[in-house]
């Protein structure tokens, strides 16, 4: 291992950094060393990409070079339910597109896929499954694809191998904006960490969020907080309607049914006249979306 370190200068010795980590905790096992020491390389890789991203000179392009050095691009927006601190689908576009321009990569309005899906199961998701097939036609009508994190792309190690192998055999790339690695097996190994982590948290919450059920169940509480237009009861009771809330319900089903509004025009309607999500956020699509989805609210 000291002679695997010592071969990559732009890196220090991963050992320092688990220095007062081992000492403080002297019932790890070889097991839990090894994947400390993963972390260390992570985040020193991490560091390093990041330095050498910032000192990467850019080679000037000939006017007449411009349309043959541009790529096509496409990007992936997902948003799970069950992980509220992840960025908001306008916040992912917004930081893809500006990584795109900075790029040199296009993006069509059309190869703009979103969608609010668990990312364990790659078969669930039909805009996932839409960009895979548009990306492996033989015209090459997209060169790279854009996620926010890889975790965006899939939370299943094996899924996202077999999916990045088909794109690759395309010449199709994928490359998560927030976490550049460098070049060659060095990087594609941090790579396979990465995945490895997102799918290790991605089991070990949905693990977490069944035994919060059970407990609540037993204690005769609520599974989930109450919608916009509702209110809890308290004590398991069924929810009771806000007046208040509710006009704002009716006022989004009456923009969608009657007006023939898209969710867009109806969030940006909603926002100006002081209309807010249940917890007080300006509302987004995904927030308007959820409220025409949701049978309580179309009762």
């Amino acid at each position: 291992m000291n002679t695997f370190y010592f071969s990559i200068p732009i890196f220090q010795k991963p050992r320092a950094c688990l220095k007062n980590i081992t000492l403080s905790l002297n019932l790890l096992n070889k097991t839990n060393i090894l994947i400390l020491e993963f972390f260390c390389i992570v985040q020193e890789v991490e560091a390093a990409s990041a330095k050498m991203n910032k000192l990467q000179v850019i080679p000037k392009i000939k006017e007449g070079d411009i349309m043959s050095a541009l790529k096509n691009g496409a990007l992936y927006i997902r948003v799970s339910t069950a992980d509220q601190t992840e960025l908001s689908p306008d916040a992912q576009q917004r930081m893809l597109l500006d990584y795109a321009k900075k790029n040199g990569i296009v993006i069509a309005k059309e190869f703009i896929f979103e969608e609010s899906v668990s990312g364990r199961h790659a078969n669930r998701r039909p805009k996932f499954q839409e960009m895979i097939a548009i990306a492996k036609q033989e015209s090459h009508p997209i060169d790279v694809i854009l996620v926010w994190k890889y975790s965006r792309f899939a939370r299943n190690q094996e899924e996202s191998i077999v999916y990045k192998s088909l794109l690759k055999k395309s010449g199709v790339d994928v490359i998560s904006i927030s976490e550049p690695l460098i070049d060659g097996p060095f990087g594609t190994l941090i790579e396979r960490i990465i995945e490895w982590m997102d799918e290790y948290y991605s089991i070990r919450l949905s693990g977490e969020v069944i035994r919060g059920m059970k407990e609540k169940a037993l204690k005769h509480g609520y599974q989930t907080s109450p919608c916009l237009g509702y209110d809890a009861a308290g004590s398991g009771k069924p929810f009771v309607i806000n007046e208040a809330e509710y006009s704002i319900v009716k006022f989004i089903m009456d923009q969608y049914d009657l007006e023939n509004h898209d969710p867009t025009a109806i969030a940006r309607s909603c926002n100006e006249l002081g209309y807010h999500t249940k917890r007080g956020n300006l509302m987004e699509r995904r927030s308007v979306e959820r409220i025409l989805r949701n049978p309580f609210c179309c009762l």
